[in-house]
């Protein structure tokens, strides 16, 4: 197995190149070579391990320079029960009589987020990598984040050896609980910082440090290699595969799939890792009838899926639905990439026309190829506390403002459709990340008003029954102090200072 570019310059690399790279020189974001075929047999052969073999075993047909003995020893020690507890990523069933709803949990790591199951991933696989490639290097990680992915890798990979991780926090202007988290998690080799730049400039700015050659060759005569632990890295894409896979298997296993049909996948939008991943989980052959893409009024995503076309908003909404308050993620290149024919001219054209214009506009024929592979459903999040309290009361799952989105749009498309096909909807967070929210879902509006957050989290507590997680039990005893500011355009800057370099 190689890697190459979607812009389709760079020469193909190796799997361990390829992540220690993070992103290719051309500008692109790497892909596999050729996509990795498996079966029936093969899905259903997975419910029989534990969850960790699982994971290596999907790992296994992507990073073929890797040994077996050596992915399976890394998953064991991430996906341990000290780590996610003895049920990582398990499948639930909303409600006892309707045997289709299930929620695929993957709130249960360090972090009480999805990110957890790629980002805790990222250390020993790059420094396997680093040893096989035999660079020596420090590896540097640049992460733009909402909240939840830069909570998870500073979390990761704080204090750890030979690491560092700079998270560059997309900000209301006003402290709140992310920040909070932020600031706990960093070690001796970690910087947080926050922007009034949204997460789509951030993250922008970022693939610019990435291909600034001078700013990349200055770091490298300092023994450092710049790369990044956002989703345009592919090390981020694998762990979501796998999980994927896992679900189809439990699927399987319990008598709800039917190839023939397959099942449908609700994908709250937000940096689009979990979607790209469904994308490649399907090519591989996991029976993924329907890939719904779930935005909120930043609806950037939803409209090149309906529409075809794309034009940057000049502000993003701040809402209760933070992870998608995203308006087109930058692996829409991937997505483009792979439902186009793997064409690089003209993804690269397309790219080009997003970085220089603003605007997107696909061609009749791959605005039709894009709206097949996927369907856009919006919800509208100025109404998610009625969703909150309308599921709670039906099934008794107290879900997070997310999760509830991507099972409100399941049902909207379920009941518009007229088809009950087996749904798998990603639950990406625990209701405690959102107290505020979910004290005014369950309580009533304006109830969060004046009241601590400590108080708060013990009052949904005792409302739901579901315990604390460390992160937010610590969090709830300490103050909320703002993380120092970048300005838009300093971030080359700010990484040459953080490492003392002149």
């Amino acid at each position: 197995m190689l890697y190459i570019s979607t812009r389709g310059i760079q020469p193909p690399c190796t799997p361990s190149e390829a992540l220690r790279q993070g992103v290719p020189a051309d500008g692109g974001l790497f892909v596999p070579q050729t996509i990795p075929q498996v079966d029936q047999d093969w899905i259903r052969s997975l419910s029989s391990r534990p969850y960790y073999q699982a994971v290596a075993s999907v790992l296994e047909l992507y990073l073929t320079d890797f040994s077996a003995q050596e992915l399976e020893e890394i998953c064991a020690t991430v996906y341990s029960e000290a780590n996610f507890g003895d049920r990582p990523a398990f499948l639930e069933q909303l409600n006892p009589y309707n045997p289709y709803e299930h929620l695929l949990r993957l709130d249960s790591g360090p972090t009480a987020s999805g990110k957890d199951y790629s980002m805790m991933l990222v250390p020993p696989l790059l420094s396997l990598a680093g040893q096989k490639t035999g660079d020596g290097m420090q590896q540097l990680l640049l992460t733009a984040t909402t909240g939840n992915a830069g909570i998870a890798a500073l979390t990761t990979m704080a204090d750890i050896e030979n690491f560092a991780v700079m998270a560059f926090f997309a900000s209301s202007g006003e402290p709140g609980q992310a920040e909070q988290e932020m600031r706990a998690a960093c070690g001796h080799n970690c910087f947080a910082a926050s922007s009034l730049a949204s997460f789509e400039e951030l993250s922008l700015e970022i693939r610019s440090c990435l291909a600034n050659r001078e700013l990349v060759e200055k770091l490298k005569q300092h023994q450092v290699i710049l790369s990044t632990a956002n989703s345009l890295s592919w090390v981020r894409i694998m762990p979501a595969i796998a999980y994927y896979c896992w679900a189809a298997s439990w699927l399987y296993a319990h008598e709800r799939l039917n190839a023939d049909e397959g099942f449908v996948l609700s994908v709250p939008a937000g940096n689009g890792s979990e979607l790209v991943a469904a994308l490649y989980a399907r090519q591989m052959g996991l029976p993924i009838a329907k890939i719904l893409v779930v935005t909120n009024r930043n609806k950037g995503l939803a409209d090149l899926i309906r529409d075809g076309s794309y034009r940057r908003k000049q502000e993003i909404l701040r809402t209760d639905l933070p992870g998608m308050d995203v308006d087109l993620p930058m692996n829409v290149e991937r997505l483009l990439y792979e439902i186009l024919a793997r064409d690089s001219n003209q993804v690269t054209m397309y790219l080009n026309d997003l970085i220089n214009e603003g605007i997107i506009r696909l061609s009749v024929g791959d605005a039709a190829q894009i709206k097949a592979a996927m369907e856009a459903v919006t919800v509208d999040d100025r109404r998610i506390s009625g969703l909150i309290l309308s599921i709670y009361d039906r099934t008794d799952y107290a879900l997070d403002p997310q999760t509830a989105g991507a099972l409100s749009a399941y049902e909207t498309w379920r009941d518009r459709q007229k088809i009950d096909l087996p749904a798998v909807i990603l639950n990406l967070d625990s209701p405690y990340r959102f107290v505020q929210t979910m004290a005014e879902a369950l309580r009533g509006r304006g109830y969060a008003r004046g009241r601590s957050r400590k108080v708060l989290i013990s009052e949904l507590e005792q409302e739901i029954g579901l315990a604390i997680p460390d992160i937010f039990s610590h969090m709830a005893e300490q103050d909320t102090i703002p993380l120092p500011t970048v300005k838009k355009g300093e971030l080359s800057k700010t990484i040459l200072e953080q490492l003392g370099i002149a």
